[in-house]
């Protein structure tokens, strides 16, 4: 195996592939769940909105995936100022499955100058 093979595949599992398109469908997911299996390897995680993960997680069962894990974003894309809605939205991520959870911040508070 050439260094540039083993540098490929070793980005490979490091990837997520991502939808965070406001016309999503279970379709879509699915297709992305299919992507993310590959015959050298899969990639890490998808992302995806948090309403997608039960699907995600069905389909990436079904295809003998399991371990790719699920990522996906809260309080996305607006990044309101409203730190309730946020937390429930998190919450609500972590209930549907979700392993990894990234949330959106209001960016005059992500100025960290």
């Amino acid at each position: 195996m050439t260094d540039l093979t083993a540098s490929s595949l070793r980005a490979l599992k490091l990837m997520d592939l991502t939808t965070l398109n406001d016309d999503d469908t279970n379709e879509k997911v699915i297709a992305l769940c299919h992507q993310a299996k590959t015959p050298v390897g899969n990639t890490a995680a998808i992302c995806i909105y948090p309403r997608f993960i039960p699907i995600a997680r069905k389909t990436l069962k079904e295809q003998g995936t399991p371990d790719i894990r699920i990522a996906t974003v809260t309080n996305f894309p607006h990044g309101n100022d409203d730190i309730d809605i946020a937390l429930a939205e998190t919450r609500a991520a972590i209930a549907y499955g979700a392993d990894e959870v990234g949330r959106g911040i209001p960016v005059p508070r992500a100025d960290c100058r």
